[in-house]
């Protein structure tokens, strides 16, 4: 048949042609889809019920002419449990003296991903399919970086097949690869095949050499018809086919080429994602060419952009053939999360804080851990905890009895089977004590659809008649094992519109007057495969196996026949940084026209166009939010602090989103010692030496501001003073920042972060002699951790006060004097000249002194000053020439700004204040 022919049609014809009753005929294609479509037309031409044709897939059709031999096939549920016994069961030994000590890093890699075993599985069936030996493999791949690998690779193999031995069971691809090497009749059962009188093969695309050989031996019981697709000249696959089915006769025909349709339309993108906007457009297009939705099809080269266009499908117009992954699911995270969180406990109970975070804000637990989650979570983010145990994890009731019942599943060992069956109890359970939430998800048909294929799979698995694991395995492989199982289950997108969005091999024997393909990028088209990997092309057209040149020759068959038999194609591509450039295809195309312009021309149409289709584009629009009436009230209820007025001047929106909206920022667990876990032990540090030492007076200072004065606390005598001693200060500092550290999980996992806080540990000393020449000078430490605040133009503001020394002068003194200071570990980065403009943006300690003058009477704020924790732990006065007035002033400008309806909250044009920021997706 020539590429623009409908194959499923022309099947058709040959069906209603034949005096045949249809239980005597059988049909073979290439896809269920390709099967769903052949059973629609037959349905459609008739307004009666109608007997169907047997119709089978050619892995189904397959498995029916062969004999096992007595022995079981091997479900596909389980053949990654046997495979990966298999990798268990290899000589490590002896690999690691086959790799040699210079490639031992090579093996571990090789171990983890042999591990997965889908794609070895892939490269199995594919060499036992075209009849390879590994002794074949063996002589091409001497003296090459492949000899190993082979090596490797056949004694995986042979340990797999006598596990599957041992248990009464055969993989599929043995039998084979066993049918190709030895007499075909061992292993063929002609009594299937005797119950037809003609077997139609649709195939488009390639025959292996074991289907070739099924299909001649078959031709012996019962006359076979096989329908090939090809436009030209024939290729070597094509000749091969006639060559083996039909000595007889001569060479294939040469097809007429068809052209490509007139309309075509190619167009780039910045980013990926703009592509779903494209192809809500280009459906809106088809159908104002007169073309059906049901006759359009948009086809995913990649998988990347199915979420992405998923979400964008508002009205549900399309219908995902390939439908969802089980890895997307709220059941998949969920056990994910729960192995994860198991796999990070240490020797001593503990587990690792970002998983056991992870778990916690699961959906299905998050409910269970009531008010206290957040308070948790804030402050393990604060002290950078690296570990947490059980115990601190059932902060309720109901999170105690979930540890419990995960306890109880993991601390007994048991069979695959029996663990699939208590992992689908403990879900359900969780799910009933989460009934209010699991109502309002399953108003989603994604919750509905996902929910009954989880619980059908491990229903299954609870129900298989082999054990592949020992009774009594490990809870915990079991869970890695079911979750990298569910990780490749998919369910059907059932609740689909009348638009199919498929992968190209999907559309194998199918054709649409309509075709949309996004990414049509290099690295997707023609696509890679993972059977490549194995082998080098040499040695692959050495062997007689399919060679990268070949797939790429099937793609192109698959994508001109697509293209050829449709009247509009729609075809884009993203230009986008780590993107290769647009596909070869693309460039095909455009020669064969005749130039590289495509034709865009819009073909007009008197068809209504579907207004639940509307022109779509997802370009990023520079958002500014407005000052509404709500938003302004909100301003009014705010109070401003140090850090919102700087967050304000480097970035408007930021100030929006996080104190406008109230986004949080994110908080991460970092493994390395982070420079605010150093303030946080100091500051605790100090105050609590500071408190022991000058404790009178702090606490006096605590009472309310009406009755300081009267006690006396800005006059105190110099007889009062305690006696400072430098060296039992530093003794007792260091001891209290040891104390404090001891909570920080980072000093007990890194030897880099215990180094560091040595390092500041040592410095205290300079520290302490600063401290020294400030308390002989007459300055005392007067307020700690000081909260203060303060009303201006009637705007609340409020901030804390690391630290305010009062100077202990005479006791006629006609005022008390007074510091504020502020412990900076970081770089000070302060102007010697103040000056009061856009830029500015230290307002801590200028705005720490007007509310300290509100919240404390009678304190004479003399200096600011910042305590350099960074390198010279010395004082540094600042903002000398900047005063009370000046900048009241200026902040009484902020406060008119923010109040102001016109003043927008744009974004900054600086990238710098950009780097570290935590809103950036957002602000894209």
């Amino acid at each position: 048949l020539p590429l623009k022919e409908l194959p499923v049609r022309y099947l058709l014809r040959c069906l209603k042609e034949e005096p045949l009753f249809p239980f005597e005929s059988a049909v073979v294609m290439p896809t269920t889809r390709s099967i769903r479509h052949l059973i629609h037309l037959i349905s459609k031409d008739s307004s009666v019920p109608v007997a169907l044709p047997y119709c089978f897939e050619m892995k189904e059709f397959a498995l029916r002419c062969l004999d096992s031999g007595g022995s079981g096939v091997v479900p596909d549920e389980l053949r990654l449990l046997y495979l990966q016994k298999a990798v268990r069961g290899l000589d490590t030994e002896n690999l690691l003296r086959l790799f040699g000590r210079e490639h031992a890093r090579y093996y571990e890699d090789f171990m983890r991903f042999a591990s997965v075993g889908r794609r070895l599985l892939r490269f199995y069936e594919e060499v036992f399919a075209e009849g390879v030996g590994f002794e074949d493999l063996r002589m091409n791949a001497l003296y090459t970086d492949y000899e190993k690998d082979v090596m490797i690779l056949e004694e995986i193999a042979s340990i797999y097949r006598d596990i599957l031995k041992q248990n009464g069971l055969i993989d599929l691809m043995f039998l084979k690869g066993d049918s190709l090497s030895s007499e075909m009749s061992r292993f063929y059962s002609p009594t299937f095949l005797k119950r037809f009188r003609k077997i139609y093969i649709l195939t488009v695309g390639r025959l292996s050499s074991f289907e070739l050989r099924l299909l001649e031996k078959a031709s012996e019981v019962v006359d076979i018809k096989v329908f090939l697709h090809y436009e030209g000249v024939a290729d070597s696959e094509i000749k091969r086919v006639y060559r083996i089915l039909d000595r007889e006769s001569s060479l294939p025909p040469e097809m007429p080429a068809a052209p490509y349709p007139a309309f075509i339309e190619v167009e780039e993108f910045s980013l990926p994602e703009e592509q779903a906007g494209f192809i809500m457009d280009s459906i809106r297009k088809s159908i104002g060419m007169g073309i059906s939705p049901e006759e359009t099809v948009v086809v995913l080269p990649d998988d990347g952009l199915k979420r992405t266009l998923y979400a964008f499908d508002r009205e549900g117009i399309l219908n995902f053939a390939m439908g969802f992954e089980m890895r997307d699911t709220v059941f998949y995270s969920f056990l994910k999360s729960l192995e994860t969180m198991l796999t990070s406990c240490d020797e001593e109970g503990t587990y690792n804080t970002r998983a056991a975070l992870n778990f916690l804000s699961h959906p299905f637990i998050k409910g269970f851990a009531g008010e206290g989650y957040e308070l948790f979570v804030r402050d393990v983010k604060r002290r950078n905890r690296l570990f947490v145990g059980p115990a601190e994890l059932c902060m309720t009731g109901e999170l105690k009895e979930v540890f419990q019942e995960i306890e109880g599943i993991f601390s007994r060992k048991t069979g695959f089977k029996e663990f699939s069956s208590r992992i689908r109890g403990f879900t359900g359970w969780i799910m009933e004590r989460n009934s209010s939430l699991i109502e309002r998800l399953r108003e989603s048909p994604e919750f509905v659809g996902g929910e009954k294929v989880f619980f059908e799979r491990l229903i299954m698995l609870g129900l298989l008649p082999y054990e592949v694991f020992w009774p009594k395995g490990s809870p915990h492989g079991h869970l890695v094992y079911l979750n990298e199982y569910l990780k490749g289950i998919t369910y059907s997108h059932t609740w689909g519109g009348p638009v199919t969005v498929m992968g190209m091999l999907e559309t194998r024997a199918l054709g649409f007057k309509a075709v949309i393909i996004p990414d049509m990028n290099e690295e997707f088209m023609p696509p890679a495969s993972e059977k490549d990997m194995f082998l080098n092309t040499e040695i692959r057209k050495r062997v007689g196996l399919p060679t990268f040149l070949d797939r790429e020759a099937l793609s192109r068959t698959y994508f001109n026949g697509l293209l050829k038999k449709a009247k509009a194609v729609f075809i884009s591509y993203a230009n986008s940084v780590g993107r290769r450039p647009r596909s070869r295809f693309i460039e095909e195309i455009a020669i064969q026209r005749g130039g590289g312009q495509f034709e865009t021309a819009r073909v007009h149409s008197d068809r209504k166009v579907d207004t639940s289709l509307p022109p779509v584009s997802i370009r990023a629009k520079s958002f500014v939010p407005e000052k509404d009436s709500h938003v302004l009230k909100l301003i009014e209820m705010m109070e401003l602090t140090p850090t919102s007025l700087r967050t304000y001047r480097e970035c408007r929106f930021r100030f929006y989103l996080k104190y406008i909206r109230n986004l949080r920022e994110k908080e991460e667990i970092s493994e390395e010692l982070q420079r605010v876990d150093v303030g946080n032990i100091f500051h605790s540090a100090i105050k609590n030496v500071y408190s022991k030492l000058f404790g009178a007076s702090l606490k006096d200072r605590s009472q309310k501001s009406e009755n300081r004065k009267q006690a006396g606390l800005f006059q105190p005598q110099p007889d009062d003073l305690p006696v400072i001693s430098c060296e039992k200060l530093t003794t007792e500092l260091k001891s209290e920042v040891l104390r404090e550290a001891a909570s920080y999980d980072i000093f007990r996992k890194s030897p880099h972060a215990r180094l560091e806080l040595e390092v500041f540990i040592e410095k205290l000393k300079d520290f302490v002699d600063s401290e020294r020449g400030v308390f002989e000078a007459g300055w005392t430490p007067a307020y700690l951790e000081f909260p203060v605040s303060m009303k201006l133009k009637g705007m609340r503001f409020r901030g804390k006060i690391d630290r305010v020394d009062i100077f202990q002068g005479p006791s006629d003194s006609a005022r008390t004097r007074g510091v504020i200071i502020d412990y900076k570990l970081s770089e000070i980065n302060v102007r010697d000249r103040t000056v009061l403009d856009e830029n500015f943006k230290e307002f801590q300690l200028p705005l720490y002194r007007l509310m300290l003058r509100e919240t404390v009477k009678g304190v004479d704020v003399e200096a600011l000053a910042y305590y350099d924790l960074k390198r010279s732990f010395r004082l540094r006065r600042v903002f000398e020439d900047l005063t009370d007035g000046d900048f009241a002033g200026y902040i009484e400008g902020l406060v008119m700004e923010l109040r102001d309806r016109d003043q927008g909250f744009e974004k900054t044009a600086q990238e710098k204040n950009c780097r570290y920021c935590s809103y950036t997706d957002i602000c894209r």
